[in-house]
This record gives C-alpha cells, sequence and structure tokens, in this order.
C-alpha cells in the first residue's frame, strides 16, 4: 500500500510539472498571465484519491437490475434467495480517482477561482453482503452458515466544476480554500460478480439454498453443500450527478509548487435504467499537488 501510495504520488507530481510546461507561456510575467475564457490562468494540478459514493439503497434486486436482458439459469437462483431471513453483513462503496483540473482567476475577483476538471474513476466497488451468524459467533460471511455476496465493478468518466475562494493568506506558505461545485459522469466497462453457497436438500434432492455444514465436520461430505459463483459483464451503465462542498489546505513549496489535502462533502443520484434512482452520498479525501502561476 505504502509503495502504492509514493508511485500515485510521484505521478501526480510529474503529470502536475507536465501540465505547467504545457501551459507556461516563458514571454509572458505574472503581471500579464495566460488567460482562459477571459480569465487568468491561475494554475493547473492533479490529485489523487479515493470517494465513498455511497449509495441509498444498496441492496441485492438493484444489482441483479443492472443486468442486462433477461437473467439466465445460473443468476435466477441467486434471485430465488429469500434474503429476508438473512442480514445485510457489510456494504462496500470504494472509488478511487484521479483529478486533473485548470484553475482560472475571474479578473475581478483575485480571491476566487473557477476549478474545470476531468475526473476518472478505475475499478469502483460496489458491493453488499448477505449472511448469518456463523456457529464460531463470527459475524463475516466467510464464516457464515450461509451467504450470498454480490460485487459491481465499474469505471467513470467526469466532468466537474467547483467555484472557490481563497483566505487571506497572501505572503505566507498556506493556501486554504473552500466552496461548491458540481461534477457529472457516465460508467463503462462494467461488470457484476455474485456468490453464495447452498447444499443438497435431503427431502428432494435438488439444489436449494440453505445452511452451510461445517467442513472440520466429518459428519458431513461435499455432497451435502456447494460454494458456487457467476460473473456477468453484460451490465447496464449509469449516469451520475453530484454537487459538493469542497475545502483544501496546501503548502507552497519552492514558490511555485504547491503539495496538500483537500476534501469533497455532498449529495448526488445516480441514473440506471430499469432500476430505481438511488440517492447518493459522497465523501471523497485527496492530496493534491498544483503548479502555481499566480501567487
Amino acid at each position: 500500500m505504502k509503495t502504492r501510495t509514493l508511485t500515485l504520488l510521484a505521478l501526480a507530481i510529474f503529470c502536475s510539472a507536465s501540465l505547467s510546461a504545457q501551459l507556461r507561456l516563458p514571454a509572458r510575467s505574472v503581471a500579464n498571465p495566460a488567460t482562459l475564457f477571459g480569465m487568468n490562468v491561475k494554475s493547473v494540478g492533479v490529485s489523487f484519491g479515493k470517494d465513498e459514493d455511497r449509495l441509498g439503497d444498496l441492496n441485492r434486486d438493484y444489482l441483479m437490475g443492472k443486468v442486462k436482458g433477461k437473467l439466465s439459469t445460473d443468476l435466477q437462483r441467486f434471485e430465488a434467495v429469500d434474503i429476508d431471513r438473512l442480514q445485510a453483513y457489510g456494504m462496500t462503496c470504494e472509488n478511487p480517482h484521479l483529478r486533473v483540473d485548470v484553475a482560472l482567476q475571474p479578473l475581478t475577483m483575485p480571491n476566487a477561482e473557477l476549478r474545470l476538471a476531468i475526473v476518472g474513476i478505475a475499478n469502483r466497488i460496489d458491493a453488499v453482503t448477505y449472511g448469518t451468524e456463523s456457529t464460531t459467533g463470527s459475524r463475516w460471511w466467510h464464516n457464515s452458515d450461509e451467504y450470498l455476496s454480490i460485487t459491481e465493478y465499474s469505471n467513470e468518466f467526469a466532468l466537474e466544476t467547483a467555484l472557490l475562494w481563497q483566505a487571506p493568506t497572501k505572503g505566507t506558505f498556506l493556501n486554504v480554500y473552500g466552496g461548491a461545485g458540481m461534477n457529472v459522469g457516465a460508467t463503462f466497462a462494467s461488470a457484476l460478480s455474485f456468490r453464495g453457497s447452498q447444499r443438497l436438500t435431503v427431502a428432494d434432492n435438488s439444489l436449494g439454498f440453505g445452511e452451510i455444514a461445517d467442513r472440520n465436520n466429518d459428519a458431513f461430505s461435499d455432497q451435502d453443500y456447494e460454494y458456487f459463483s457467476e460473473f456477468e459483464s453484460d451490465v447496464k451503465e449509469s449516469f451520475n450527478h453530484r454537487l459538493f462542498l469542497q475545502g483544501g489546505i496546501g503548502f507552497n513549496l519552492f514558490r511555485r509548487f504547491e503539495i496538500g489535502v483537500e476534501g469533497r462533502w455532498g449529495y448526488g443520484y445516480r441514473a440506471t435504467g430499469g432500476t430505481p434512482l438511488q440517492v447518493t452520498n459522497l465523501r471523497s479525501l485527496a492530496l493534491s499537488t498544483r503548479w502555481n502561476f499566480i501567487n
């Protein structure tokens, strides 16, 4: 994990420096900076971190509703599971992201900046797990007497804008800022993974969802139960829209280079054809690097 973090930080610094090299105009001075859309180009930045874009009602039926077309015979047994007698042990919403932005300074508002960004989210995970308490008392699904786990993997590309105000810290090494923003994004290359357990019912010798026998118990054999899993890649894509508050703090190094931390908190929705509209709750934290053309 430490190696991955250092690698991403190095990549963010490299991207920030590369962007600054592309946008910097040597002939211009701070008194006459480059402009874009009638505003001064204040800085460029790259950030990476982790979002929790929590769904308001993440459940088995919602995730299975994202499968395109008619459910296969293998997937129908997941739909038939009576989850009312199971407990939802865990829900996961993890979204590692990379953000690249440019900050524009309105000519008449020197303490404000408009950030325009593209955001990439890779290998997002939305998962729910149902199970019963195990014979050992453990409440984790992999020790459960019976369980059902569904995980959606997806990627997202989003466009984002935020209007931020900088605290009056001019002349110091600190940059404290806050404001509000929004983004819109679409998922792609989504897939669903299903896992569960069931055993052969002695009464009719048919495959039904039931208790898992303890593998360490000699009274049972492998023929009494089985684990099963399915993978489905023909999945509907989603549209996301979010409104958020944003705040951060940066530390200026070597006059132009800035490194810091920023967070986002807000709400939005996720729309997928044929499924209920989901309200989302955004929690985001990221490490950021910036190259400032205007201090």
